[in-house]
């Protein structure tokens, strides 16, 4: 049997009958910060892999856009980023920006290989939002440089 008692939650542990009649009770009391808590924000996001491909000398099409959600409870906010960048690999040819640093929202990622070499490069979008249960989560990115225009499987 539970019972609330002044904003706290109690639980009786022991009831015990006196003669005449007198019944003694026992309580234990914890704070309201023993209540069940709704479950915390989550990230997900769709898609859950980015893959650029570009000609030699040029950038690729255009943009491509991240929709960022909360699949947990409560509200979702202080979306921000880091780019983190393959081992060994240049760096500064992925730029990201986010609609707004409350989901649901977007975030658009750029790649600039115009002046890269032939090759495939790699990095990592580390996603973090405030209180969210699942933070930090990563978004691969890859972007791949081809050797000739309109040969996508050839280096």
């Amino acid at each position: 049997m539970l019972e609330k008692l002044s904003g706290r939650r109690c639980s009786i542990i022991m009831t015990a009958f006196l003669a005449g009649a007198l019944a003694l009770t026992a309580l234990s009391c914890g704070d309201d910060s023993t209540e069940p808590s709704s479950p915390g924000p989550a990230m997900a996001f769709y898609p859950t892999s980015v893959v650029f491909d570009a000609a030699p000398g040029a950038n690729p099409a255009g943009p491509k856009a991240v929709v960022v959600t909360n699949t947990g409870g409560g509200t979702l906010t202080g979306l921000a980023d880091t780019i983190i960048y393959g081992a060994s690999e240049p760096s500064g040819w992925l730029a990201a920006v986010w609609d707004s640093a409350t989901a649901p929202t977007g975030l658009t990622l750029t790649a600039a290989s115009s002046v890269l070499p032939v090759g495939t490069y790699s990095a990592t979008v580390r996603i973090t939002a405030t209180k969210a249960t699942n933070d930090p989560k990563n978004l691969p990115v890859s972007l791949k440089v081809y050797a000739r225009y309109g040969f996508p499987n050839e280096f």
